[in-house]
């Protein structure tokens, strides 16, 4: 897990300043993202195709 430090150091390097408390929940949301994208890596690679797609093309959650 990235640390709370590190995250305080990226988020506060410009001028918004986020709390402790903002930079957990974003830190937290950005994990969740980041599962996601691992279930679906997951899919494509047992699956081969997924919704109609090719091996190859990607599916992402962006």
């Amino acid at each position: 897990m990235v640390t709370l430090e590190l995250c305080k150091k990226i988020l506060n390097s410009g001028k918004r300043k986020y709390s402790d408390t903002e930079i957990k929940e974003i830190r937290k949301f950005l994990y969740s993202m980041a599962e996601m994208q691992i279930e679906i890596e997951k899919e494509n690679i047992l699956n081969k195709t997924i919704g109609g797609k090719e091996y190859g093309e990607r599916n992402t959650i962006l």
